[in-house]
């Protein structure tokens, strides 16, 4: 540490302009070592005065030694111009002073009176060419890492030089986190009839700006790289659209906002006349208006506190304000029966019938009731279109009733009667406040009103609001800063909106996480939750890094954008055709889209496999394959049809090919068939070899559900190449063995008297060849070959479950075939390494560890059925002995009524008894 510092050490140090000392600073360190320990140069504590005198001798001695001559002082405060340097107290002397570079480095020269007067201003702007004087304010705040060395006279004392004055740290309370402020008081000119008192230097773009009761200008610089945000078309956004972006929910595009381009050059040596700029030098763009847009509110009575806002600062009470008004409306919300028919009053009248005569003229209809055929759900009527005609029936609307409205008040309410007498049920004020950033679209309140009784549908309306915006940029569009003003100082007459429009900073940030994640098969869950996105958000949410990227349909909508811009041809049909022609390009082995098909009757199929995959269906070990459409993983009309096999030479499943369907007749089966035996001859050269067909051929079956159209249209393509001669397969169906058998069991499923499995097993009967499938007294194929084909399609379900869990579900086509190449492209990798490592993906999936999985399910499947065997005996026995129990005690309780009744009959038969020894008297 250097030595204590004396009076004197400080009033030359803190004397000195902030060049000098950075000049000595990297006199002794590396600039490296300052930028990795910045807090030891806070202040001047670090300064050895003993080393900064003899620097400062030391950088005398290259001067020429001519003292300054004598000037008169006269202090006098200037107001600073935009077209100046800093506000500056003159005393003594104005110091020249010119721009070179050295290097990397700018470098400030103070000039003696001995120079020449050629030695004048030279400026440069880092990567722009010859820099000129500004007519903006200077946007960097200086700090003791200024990049400026001096040249001072010897003769000149450090009390001599002109000091800039240090900006303050303002006191505005931005509203986004990273965004700071300093503040230059003093009068500025910003044109000729235009001054304000402060200047604020941002580090930012804001969402929102103060108008300050104290004129304010508002400086940004965009130098930063950070700032430099492509468009779509190439080139950077300009400043002041990076502006109007960012505050584009106040001022709404309806008419064109002056932003003056400032001139970049000046003459050197000559007094600049200010920002004082000719009309030839200025442009008027089209862009945010000269007013704040206007505020859309509910056309229903809105509470007065939430619009009467006089707003200059960034204090969100008044938004605040608003929301906790916009949450109680939404609990108010449904709450009554009149606010329930209110709001599906409000749905119906909003929509219109969608149908189109034969002319081709939309109908003109309204929502009117039509009586039901007969009472269901509780209600007797429903919404019907007044279009509906005899000659005009197809396509009119028409809704149910929810079960939740009142029927005899929505009859009132489709007349305009009043749903209730009096007012008690109207609604309280309104909280509906939006600003417009949907265009002005918006033209209904989403919530219910009633009036007097009386369901109304309540209209938007525009409440302006005459604060303005001025916006100031150079002409040199690549000197990125701008100046804005608030011309006469309007405050905003209504409260803070709600940042719901992402900037593009959030937009562009966002659409990293997409990249990151891949755009096939992105939702927004999977982006919102991917590991990456925390990364490159520092941690935080999607929300919480921009308040408009916690809107679902925000991010939905640049997702959309992210995939459209992968493929510009679409996500539908017309996407993947031209994913086919892009693989037609490549080679046969790297293709993955191999057939694309399409019928006259609008059915169409898209076959994709790897040429890699579909040979392993000659593999030995390969006795069968699976086929089955799947329904989950593509949206719309187009499913998936999945090939599958068990690779037993590896032990893994495998789907070896993959088609996009929209049909499911015999006919559209047999082409998808012949399309894939077709497939197969061209990528391997042989055929799909049935052991019955191909001499040498390994498979055995084709294992399927029991879909019928896809079953018999698989039999139409392979009979195709059925040779009778050497399979001994005719066209005539032999007879069925066993009939006897067959006929007995039939007999017996009868005999059981259960509707559900004698309808089951009446669908086997009728249909000839599914019995055979079934049943393995009843099939053509060998004892042996039957025990070696799969009993169950377990595997092929087990594959559309493993595809699903990796690509997703309710996928477009494209995403749907481009997930799909991945997943099938990984396994392709994934076998070969297995061949040539040795090394299985799953080594616990050998047959004999399948068998003790099977054996372990079937045991605690045969042990779960025993325990509810074993329960179902006891509870029936429970329920016996309580039933026989209940019989006792039926039993015993006649017997006690027996009793009782022969007890009574017997205190009444002593009571009617004459007594011994009495005698009647005889009248």
């Amino acid at each position: 540490m250097p030595p204590k510092h004396t009076p004197d050490d400080t009033k030359l140090s803190e004397g000195l302009p902030m060049g000098v000392i950075t000049a000595f600073r990297r006199s002794i360190y590396v600039d490296g070592f300052v930028i990795a320990n910045p807090l030891l140069f806070i202040g001047n504590e670090w300064i050895d005065a003993t080393q900064l005198r003899v620097f400062l001798q030391h950088s005398g001695t290259h001067r020429a030694e001519t003292p300054s001559p004598p000037i008169k002082i006269e202090s006098e405060t200037l107001p600073t111009r935009l077209g100046t340097a800093n506000p500056v107290l003159l005393e003594k002397a104005v110091v020249k002073t010119r721009i070179r570079t050295e290097g990397t480095r700018e470098v400030v020269e103070i000039l003696s009176d001995s120079d020449e007067a050629s030695d004048s201003e030279d400026f440069e702007v880092r990567g722009h060419g010859p820099r000129v004087s500004s007519p903006l304010p200077p946007s960097d705040i200086p700090t003791e890492s200024s990049d400026m060395v001096s040249d001072l006279d010897a003769e000149s004392s450090s009390d001599e030089l002109d000091i800039e004055p240090e900006l303050m740290q303002s006191e505005t309370r931005w509203l986004d986190p990273e965004i700071s402020s300093r503040v230059r008081v003093g009068e500025f000119r910003v044109t000729m009839d235009v001054t304000v008192q402060r200047v604020e230097y941002l580090t930012g773009f804001p969402s929102l700006y103060p108008i300050p009761s104290t004129p304010t200008a508002f400086v940004i610089d965009a130098q930063d790289p950070r700032f430099d945000i492509t468009k779509k078309g190439g080139g950077l956004h300009t400043v002041d659209a990076l502006i109007k972006n960012k505050v584009f929910f106040e001022f709404f595009p309806a008419y064109p906002i002056l932003i003056i381009i400032l001139p970049r050059t000046t003459t050197p040596g000559q007094e600049t006349q200010g920002p004082v700029i000719p009309r030839s030098q200025c442009t008027l763009r089209w862009g945010n208006p000269p007013f704040c847009a206007v505020v859309l509110v509910s056309g229903a009575k809105v509470d007065d506190h939430l619009l009467d806002v006089e707003r200059r600062d960034l204090d969100p009470a008044s938004r605040d304000a608003v929301f906790a008004a916009q949450r109680q409306t939404r609990r108010d919300d449904g709450t009554t029966a009149e606010r329930k028919v209110t709001e599906f009053l409000q749905l119906v009248r909003s929509q219109k019938c969608r149908a189109v005569d034969k002319n081709g003229r939309k109908c003109q209809g309204v929502a009117i009731l039509r009586s039901k055929k007969q009472v269901s759900r509780g209600h007797h009527h429903f919404l019907g279109c007044s279009g509906y005609r005899a000659d005009f029936t197809n396509g009119h609307r028409s809704t149910s009733i929810p079960d939740d409205v009142d029927e005899d008040m929505l009859i009132r309410g489709l007349s305009g009667a009043p749903l209730v007498a009096g007012s008690s049920k109207d609604t309280g004020p309104c909280s509906a406040i939006v600003h417009p950033t949907t265009g002005l679209k918006q033209q209904r309140c989403p919530h219910s009103h009633i009036v007097n009784g009386t369901a109304i549908i309540s209209r938007i309306v525009n409440r302006p609001c005459h604060a303005m915006r001025t916006i100031y940029v150079p002409v040199d569009a690549s000197i990125r800063k701008a100046l804005i003003i608030h011309p006469r100082n309007l405050a905003h007459n209504h409260p803070m909106p709600a940042l719901k429009k992402p900037s593009l900073e959030a937009k562009e940030s966002y659409r990293r996480c997409i990249r990151a994640v891949g755009c096939v098969g992105a939702t927004v869950s999977k982006v919102d939750n991917a590991p990456s996105t925390q990364l490159l958000l520092d941690g935080k949410k999607p929300g919480e890094f921009a308040p408009a990227l916690h809107s679902n349909q925000i991010k939905r909508k640049l997702v959309r954008e992210a995939k459209m811009e992968a493929y510009p041809a679409g996500l539908d049909l017309a996407g993947a055709f031209q994913l086919f022609r892009d693989d037609l390009k490549k080679p046969v082995d790297e293709r993955y889209i191999q057939r694309l098909v399409t019928m006259p009757d609008g059915g169409v199929i898209i076959l994709t496999c790897l040429a890699a995959l579909i040979e392993l269906l000659d593999d030995m070990g390969v006795t069968s394959f699976e086929t089955d459409t799947t329904f989950k993983r593509v949206e719309g009309e187009i499913n998936e049809w999945e090939v599958v096999i068990f690779l037993k030479s590896l032990q893994r499943a495998v789907t070896i090919a993959r088609a996009y369907v929209n049909g499911a007749s015999i006919v559209f089966f047999e082409r998808l068939y012949d399309e894939f035996r077709s497939l197969k001859v061209d990528l391997t050269g042989k055929p799909v070899a049935f052991k019955c067909f191909f001499a040498g051929g390994n498979l055995l079956a084709l294992n399927s559900d029991m879909e019928a159209a896809q079953v018999l249209g698989a039999t139409l393509s392979f009979m195709k190449a059925n040779n009778p001669d050497y399979s001994g397969i005719s066209r005539d169906t032999p007879a069925e063995r066993s009939e006897e058998d067959l006929n007995e069991f039939s007999e017996f499923v009868r005999g059981l008297g259960i509707k559900k499995i004698q309808d089951w097993w009446d669908h086997k009967a009728m249909s000839a060849w599914i019995l055979p499938c079934l049943v393995k007294s009843q099939s053509p194929m060998s004892a042996e070959d039957w025990d070696n084909t799969p009993a169950t399609t377990n595997t092929g379900e087990a594959q559309h479950h493993w595809t699903n869990s990796r690509t997703g579900i309710k996928l477009s086509l494209v995403e749907a075939i481009e997930s799909a190449r991945k997943v099938d492209e990984g396994v392709m990798r994934e076998i070969e390494l297995s061949r040539n490592s040795g090394i299985l993906v799953n080594g616990h999936n050998e047959s004999y560890h399948r068998r003790v999985r099977n054996s372990t399910r079937q045991s605690t499947a045969m042990h779960k059925a025993h325990e509810s065997s074993v329960h179902a005996e006891e509870r029936a026995q429970l329920e016996a002995d309580i039933a026989a129990e209940k019989e006792v005690q039926k039993a015993t309780a006649a017997q006690l009524k027996d009793l009782n009744a022969r007890k009574s009959a017997y205190h009444k038969s002593r009571a009617r008894r004459p007594v011994a020894g009495s005698s009647l008297a005889v009248v």
